[in-house]
C-alpha cells in the first residue's frame, strides 16, 4: 500500500499471536537494520482461548540468605514487564514499528471485513466515477482467522481468505425484450439485486433473474493452517467449503504431544469443512518415498470430498473463476471439478 502523504512508505502487514510484534522489532532493532521506504505495521490477534506463558508479575531479591539471616522476608525487586502485552519503549523506531491489535469476537478474528452490500438509493445517487468505485469494492477480499491447537500455550492460527460475490452480468436482448433501457442505471440496479420498472409505459416491474446471464464467476475461497494437532469448531466453520486448503502433514503416525497432523488428519479436517482441494504441505522426510501414499491417505481419510496433491517449494494453484467444481448438499463434488484437478496436475 502506497500512503499519498508527503513521505509515503510501502507497508507491510504482518498478522500473529501476542509478542509478535516485539519478537520482529527486536530482531531489526538487534540488527542494526535501517527502515528506509518501508513501514511495518503488526497486527497481534488477542483475547484467544490460548494465553501466553509469561514471566510473573514481581519475583524476589536474590539476596535470600541475607534476609534469613536477619529474618526478613524476601523483598520484591519492581514489576518484570510481560513481554506478550506490554509496551517497551525501545522499540518504537521512528514511528516505522507500528503494533497494532484485532480483538476476537465469538472465537474470531476479522482482518479484513467484505464491503457492506450497496444499496438502491447509493447507485442511483453515485455518478460514474463513484460508480465504478463502488464496482470495485465488490471485488474486495474478506479475511478471517481463527485459532487451531498446537502445544500447550502457544497460539497458533488458520486464516481463511474470501472473494465477495461478483454480480452477474445483464442480458441486453432479454433486457430489451421486456422493455428496459440501461438509462437511469437500470441495468447496475438489475446487477445488484434490484428489480426496475420498465420503459415503455406498461408499468411493469422487472426482477434480476429475468434478465440475468448465467453465473460465470463466483466468490473464491482459500483457507491457509498453521501447524496443529486439531481445530477449534470456529475454525471448521470459517473454512466451510473452500476452494483450495492449505494443510501440514507432518506426521507418520498421529503423537498429539507432539503437536502436528498426520496425512489422515489433514484429510479428516478437510472432509470436515468440504474443502473442495486439499494441498499438503510440511510433510516429513520419512514420507518423501511415498507420496501418492499419503495422497491416497488423506483422500480416503476425506471421506472422498476432497481432491489432494503435494505442495513443492514456489507451487502455483490458479483456482477457476467458478472454483473446483460445486459442491451438493451432501458434500459430494460435482463432476465437472475432476477435469479441473486434471488440469491442475497437468500444469505442474
Amino acid at each position: 500500500n502506497d500512503h499519498d502523504d508527503d513521505e509515503s512508505k510501502f507497508v507491510v502487514k504482518i498478522y500473529g499471536p501476542p509478542g509478535l510484534f516485539h519478537f520482529i522489532a527486536s530482531s531489526i532493532i538487534l540488527s542494526c537494520t535501517r527502515l528506509y521506504l518501508l513501514r511495518i505495521e503488526i497486527y497481534e490477534l488477542v483475547g484467544g482461548r490460548v494465553k501466553r506463558i509469561t514471566t510473573p508479575q514481581n519475583y524476589y531479591t536474590n539476596n535470600s540468605h541475607h534476609n534469613n539471616q536477619n529474618k526478613q522476608p524476601p523483598q520484591p525487586r519492581r514489576k518484570i514487564r510481560d513481554p506478550f502485552h506490554d509496551e517497551y519503549p525501545e522499540y518504537q523506531y521512528g514511528g516505522l514499528l507500528i503494533r497494532k491489535r484485532i480483538p476476537c469476537k465469538n472465537g474470531v478474528w476479522t482482518i479484513e471485513d467484505a464491503p457492506p452490500p450497496i444499496t438502491r438509493e447509493s447507485l442511483l445517487q453515485l455518478n460514474p466515477r463513484a460508480l465504478r468505485v463502488a464496482q470495485n469494492r465488490v471485488g474486495r477480499m474478506a479475511i478471517r482467522a481463527a485459532e487451531v491447537d498446537h502445544l500447550s500455550g502457544v497460539a497458533t492460527f488458520g486464516y481463511v481468505v474470501e472473494e465477495s460475490e461478483p454480480p452477474r452480468n445483464i442480458d441486453p436482448d432479454k433486457a430489451k425484450a421486456l422493455g428496459v433501457s440501461p438509462r437511469d442505471k437500470k441495468y447496475e440496479l438489475l446487477k445488484h439485486g434490484f428489480s426496475v420498472m420498465a420503459d415503455d409505459g406498461s408499468e411493469r416491474e422487472v426482477f434480476p433473474h429475468q434478465v440475468l446471464k448465467p453465473r460465470t464467476k463466483r466468490a473464491r475461497k482459500i483457507a491457509v493452517i498453521g501447524d496443529n494437532r486439531g481445530w477449534t469448531p470456529q475454525m471448521t466453520r470459517i473454512a466451510r467449503n473452500a476452494d483450495v486448503l492449505v494443510h501440514e502433514a507432518t506426521l507418520v503416525e498421529e503423537d498429539y504431544n507432539r503437536g502436528h497432523s498426520t496425512a489422515a488428519m489433514a484429510g479428516r479436517n478437510s472432509g470436515g469443512c468440504n474443502a473442495k482441494l486439499l494441498v499438503l504441505n510440511h510433510i516429513s522426510p520419512k514420507c518423501e518415498d511415498d507420496l501418492p501414499g499419503i495422497v491416497r491417505e488423506a483422500y480416503e481419510a476425506s471421506e472422498k470430498k476432497s481432491f489432494v496433491v503435494v505442495s513443492f517449494d514456489f507451487m502455483e494453484v490458479q483456482v477457476p473463476r467458478m472454483g473446483f467444481g460445486s459442491h451438493h448438499e451432501d458434500g459430494n463434488i460435482d463432476d465437472d471439478a475432476d477435469s479441473d484437478i486434471s488440469n491442475l496436475n497437468e500444469e505442474d
